[in-house]
């Protein structure tokens, strides 16, 4: 995190970034223990997770985008209940709504990031377009991007043997249904950002920071 970013933490920044800390250094664990157990899929899973929860860091560090605290922390305690509670602790399977909730949550995030994207182009006049295609795009884009995760879930299986998609076919379709309502989630409250101009909410929070410490 920039030094100019870290001076200019409200109360809530400052909560969210002990939060993603802790969740980092349990996943940091996470990695220890599972070499320990010699456990090759949460080896893999732990290590790809802990670079993830680094990756908006990178971003900022090489490109001078300031990413908000917001997503990054929802990034982390994302990975934090996929691998940690939910591979590792078995809760896909001892809890009924954890896919559901994992997955529809990760769209409509990556559906906001879309959206961030593609309204500052608008909004700096690189791209022509209005509400609705901003909408669109916020769509899409979180679609995509749910779409490769599942490719990397089958891949991962298929050349490693490891179990991520659990029951095939059908656990792939329901994981792309969650994503497409997730994605529409964050397309209309897109929409309504931009027609409305609302003045609160996670998205009005997120973006109003993004202005500001990318001026």
């Amino acid at each position: 995190m920039h030094p100019h970013k870290r001076s200019k933490l409200d109360r809530i920044d400052k909560i969210q970034l002990k939060i993603s800390i802790v969740l980092k250094i349990a996943l940091f664990a996470l990695v220890i223990l599972s070499i320990v157990r010699k456990d090759l899929f949460l080896i893999f899973s732990s290590i790809i997770a802990l670079f993830f929860t680094f990756l908006p860091s990178i971003i900022e560090r090489n490109y001078k985008i300031n990413i908000p605290l917001e997503f990054e922390t929802f990034v982390t305690l994302f990975l934090f209940l996929h691998f940690a509670l939910g591979e590792m602790q078995g809760f896909y399977h001892k809890v009924v709504w954890w896919d559901l909730m994992l997955h529809s949550s990760s769209a409509v995030m990556l559906g906001i990031l879309g959206f961030m994207i593609i309204y500052v182009l608008f909004y700096t006049k690189e791209v022509k377009g209005n509400a609705f295609f901003v909408a669109v795009f916020t769509l899409f884009f979180a679609l995509s991007l749910g779409a490769i995760w599942e490719i990397f879930e089958f891949t991962a299986d298929i050349l490693f043997g490891f179990r991520m998609q659990g029951s095939g076919l059908v656990d792939t379709m329901v994981d792309l249904i969650l994503d497409l309502i997730g994605a529409l989630i964050a397309a209309t409250l897109g929409y309504m950002y931009i027609t409305k101009k609302r003045k609160k909410g996670i998205i009005h929070r997120m973006m109003s920071r993004y202005y500001a410490f990318n001026k």
